[in-house]
């Protein structure tokens, strides 16, 4: 590996989003390892480190998205013809290009979910996110399919099946190890219970149904509090604004973990959900819906139910979960180090063999 390059391409580089912190974190990890690690964007949202070579890449000013991203993988496409031609490289890509020889895949895949979606062909948008998702996993030149979970991976392949003729293999984000005063944070009981929603695509992450389920649960068990990280103030309707019990805290970098009793994460749909062994390697318990890829990494401190379970199993879950002392123990399943060293030392090599 120490005379390949990896050259991963994605739109914005930096710590800005959830597929984002894993391109950044992965690719300073594999930096890290003595990787030679190249990076193609429209975006540098960051400083890497000077290991990192970044290319970026003129950005058009579409507001359709899938406008966006045909000229953008056409813009690198013809980049890698010029900057890479007589190099052995592996293109690493994170996004709908049609030039890479490994795909992460971050996002849902263009599943049927209504009857309208039988005409979907009559869309323009539609079609073209639906050829760009078929190349990008079944280009004849793609080794490896990465999906972020077991979930996507069996709905990318009951979609495409044609992917058995590819290597496709599960690569959860991970976290970092993170040094606390404690191993075991203990619940002030005294107080009121402080809850904790992240998630700037509130409605798909199930906001609306967290603040039922604190309803439900003041109602039942005594007071309590939701603070709300990633919208805008302005961008939620009016009765989470007004709420007395609710404080919207918009975008952070840093969450104070020590500060809650337990995150809600009821989004409807999660491919993983970064926040979920986020808040567990700090010994927070988590609250989250069945649809949330990473609880298949099976916590201990968490607790799992269907979204379309009645509000009251929700709060009675919750007040269960937050008073075991046992789930508020540290818990750290799969870090970005041992992420990078399964690139470097199981797909990468793989993937080099494939190209000859």
């Amino acid at each position: 590996m120490s005379n390949l390059a990896v050259v991963h391409i994605v739109r914005r580089y930096g710590l800005i989003g959830g597929m984002e912190g894993y391109v950044w974190e992965l690719t300073h990890s594999l930096a890290a390892l003595g990787i030679k690690v190249e990076v193609i964007c429209e975006q540098l949202c960051g400083a890497p480190t000077a290991d990192i070579q970044v290319h970026t890449v003129r950005q058009d000013k579409y507001s359709a998205r899938w406008k966006a991203m045909l000229g953008f993988r056409a813009r690198v496409d013809d980049l890698i013809t010029k900057q890479y031609a007589g190099r052995k490289i592996i293109i690493h890509s994170h996004e709908r290009t049609f030039n890479h020889h490994i795909t992460t895949f971050h996002g849902p895949p263009m599943l049927v979910r209504t009857d309208w979606w039988r005409f979907s062909w009559l869309s323009p948008r539609i079609k073209a996110w639906r050829l760009m998702e078929k190349r990008e996993v079944l280009g004849p030149q793609v080794k490896f399919v990465l999906p972020v979970s077991n979930q996507i991976k069996d709905q990318l392949i009951s979609l495409h099946p044609d992917l058995k003729n590819k290597s496709i293999v599960v690569a959860y984000p991970g976290v970092h190890e993170v040094l606390l005063k404690q191993t075991t944070l203990i619940r002030n009981k005294a107080t009121d219970a402080r809850f904790v929603f992240i998630g700037k695509e509130w409605k798909r992450k199930g906001l609306k149904f967290a603040v039922e389920i604190i309803e439900c649960y003041a109602s039942l068990f005594g007071p309590c509090t939701l603070e709300i990280y990633g919208p805008a103030k302005s961008e939620l309707p009016r009765f989470i604004r007004q709420h007395a019990n609710l404080s919207i805290k918009g975008w952070s970098k840093e969450i104070n973990w020590v500060d809650y009793d337990a995150l809600i994460h009821p989004a409807t749909i999660e491919p993983f959900g970064m926040v979920v062994p986020e808040a567990r390697s700090h010994g927070v318990p988590v609250l989250a819906a069945n649809t949330v890829g990473s609880t298949e990494l099976n916590y201990q401190g968490i607790a799992v139910l269907k979204t379309t379970e009645n509000v009251e199993i929700w709060a009675s879950k919750l007040f269960d979960l937050i008073n075991d002392d046992r789930n508020r123990h540290r818990e750290i399943k799969w870090t970005w180090c041992q992420l990078a060293l399964k690139h470097a030392h199981e797909i990468y090599p793989l993937a080099t063999q494939a190209l000859g």
